[in-house]
């Protein structure tokens, strides 16, 4: 947010710093660990355990945003102009503007790590707990259809990249144990 650096710290902390060298350090509403964060040019949006949400469209005032969830929230994304957060519990989130918040479900209950789209959004791949990974032509849409892919591994999965060089889809999953 107008051009600030933004820290999310795992003591529910955020820190922030126009220049590297004075920083502020703020703690949302909640209070509570954060696991994520993610700023565009306008908001910030930092997420925690127990389905905690803060909002800030300045970086120093966070509001709090009624959980729809109890889950502990894993990741934030941005993609497109849709807000994704991925969930324990087979749960994840979506929202257009980082305020109001819709849960979803990716049909079972492993504990989802990262969400990713390819550069058309026709493509939306999920990974977690367990090698768990699965695809859907539209993670946004009111019943979403996902389809679980076969995993070689059954280690967790932490990390989606997307590489869309050459006109190709290419994904890279990290994971557990050095797996990729």
């Amino acid at each position: 947010v107008n051009g600030q650096f933004i820290f999310a710290l795992s003591s529910g902390y955020i820190l922030s710093t126009y220049n590297l060298t004075q920083f502020t350090l703020t703690q949302p509403v909640n209070s509570i660990s954060n696991t994520g964060i993610v700023a565009t040019p306008s908001e910030i949006v930092a997420i925690g355990d127990s389905g905690a949400i803060s909002y800030s469209t300045d970086g120093v005032t966070y509001t709090s945003i009624t959980p729809v969830t109890a889950n502990n929230l894993k990741r934030i994304k941005k993609i497109g102009s849709v807000y994704y957060i991925v969930a324990n519990g087979g749960t994840y989130l979506t929202s257009f503007d980082a305020i109001t918040w819709t849960a979803k479900t990716v049909g079972n209950s492993a504990n989802l790590m990262d969400i990713e789209a390819d550069s058309t959004g026709t493509l939306f791949i999920i990974a977690g707990s367990a090698g768990y990974i699965a695809t859907s032509p539209d993670a946004n849409a009111t019943t979403p259809i996902w389809t679980i892919q076969t995993s070689p591994v059954g280690t967790k999965l932490n990390q989606i990249f997307r590489n869309d060089a050459n006109a190709t889809r290419k994904y890279q999953i990290i994971g557990d144990s050095g797996v990729i």
